[in-house]
């Protein structure tokens, strides 16, 4: 906002208080002092003793409550029924490793990305060879030459069949 529209200091209202008759009022200055007040308030509220009550409620809560997490957890891995469930769960993980479906999903998985990082090789190659080649014959005003290669076209949009009314009670 430029100095010319904002009115002086001695037009501007003070804080909390209306703006003379025929006078806009200032968006910039309210939102100003709302924001002073705001943080003034949350200084005051950080600094009580109330606050530090509260911080100190909240951090001794935040410690009983790991000990006790910690503790559920030990007792828990001692727990015949949960080793009984982690046997099981890794003889399912072995057995679904070994299956046809995993064996070719992990193959299939791992030509996706052996193709994703040859187009990226062979990316970075043509981008360090166009950045040497155009590295001289750039213009004075900077710009470079882009290329773009399309490998096949899109193809034709897909179309659907007649559309077949649900309700034949209804007519348009």
């Amino acid at each position: 906002m430029s100095e010319q529209n904002s009115p002086s200091p001695e037009q501007q209202p003070e804080t909390g208080q209306q703006p003379e008759t025929g006078q806009q009022p200032d968006l910039n200055r309210a939102l100003n002092d709302f924001g002073t007040q705001l943080e003034q308030a949350v200084q005051a509220f950080w600094n009580s003793n109330q606050s530090r009550s509260l911080q100190q409620d909240m951090f001794q809560n935040l410690r009983d409550f790991g000990e006790r997490f910690r503790s559920n957890v030990e007792s828990a891995q001692q727990d015949e029924r949960w080793q009984n469930l982690t046997e099981r769960g890794e003889q399912m993980l072995k057995q679904a490793q070994q299956s046809p479906v995993a064996r070719e999903m992990q193959e299939t998985l791992v030509r996706g990305v052996t193709f994703l990082n040859q187009q990226l090789a062979d990316f970075t190659t043509r981008m360090q060879q166009e950045g040497e080649a155009n590295a001289g014959n750039q213009s004075s005003s900077g710009a470079q030459r882009v290329t773009i290669e399309e490998d096949e076209p899109d193809p034709p949009a897909a179309t659907t069949g007649p559309t077949i009314r649900l309700d034949p009670d209804k007519t348009e």
